[in-house]
């Protein structure tokens, strides 16, 4: 019993002391200084840095095998009137066009290699590693030239 009496006394003084040294002297001007809210700037994020990731042609393959095959057939040829070549692309000039139609698909009328096509490309869903991949084995083969990096990517999903 003694405890809790000594603890609910102490509890009581500090309680007090508090109340009091908020009030003593001027009450009002000590309790705008303790309530006045301080602003801290939050720091600047950084951008974090873009991982620097290697080719490989294999896994590269096995994604357009298993993810664009079906419309742009193995050689990269494309279905006439349907779907375009890959193959030789004047398409893939423009890397942010063809990252961009990878991640959200393509609808409406483009040209490739002087030939028009008027269909639906859908998306395509992949990581960015996976996009990094299947990209640069689009653009390593069938007599196109180029690369990806992951900047790339990261810039076209801007």
């Amino acid at each position: 019993m003694k405890k809790v009496t000594l603890k609910l006394l102490g509890v009581s003084l500090a309680f007090g002391m508090f109340f009091l040294s908020s009030c003593g002297g001027n009450a009002h001007e000590a309790t705008e200084a303790q309530v006045e809210p301080t602003v801290e700037e939050a720091p600047v994020a950084e951008e974090a840095p873009v991982a620097a990731i290697e080719y490989n042609a294999e896994q590269g393959k096995a994604l357009f095998d298993a993810k664009c095959k079906v419309c742009h057939q193995e050689n990269g040829e494309g279905v006439p009137n349907a779907f375009p070549p890959l193959a030789k692309s004047d398409y893939l000039a423009d890397k942010t066009a063809s990252i961009k139609a990878t991640i959200h698909g393509l609808q409406g009328e483009i040209t490739v290699n002087g030939n028009k096509f008027n269909s639906v490309m859908a998306p395509v869903p992949m990581t960015d590693d996976e996009l990094f991949q299947v990209m640069n084995y689009v653009y390593s083969s069938w007599g196109n030239e180029g690369s990806i990096t992951m900047e790339d990517i990261a810039t076209a999903k801007m």
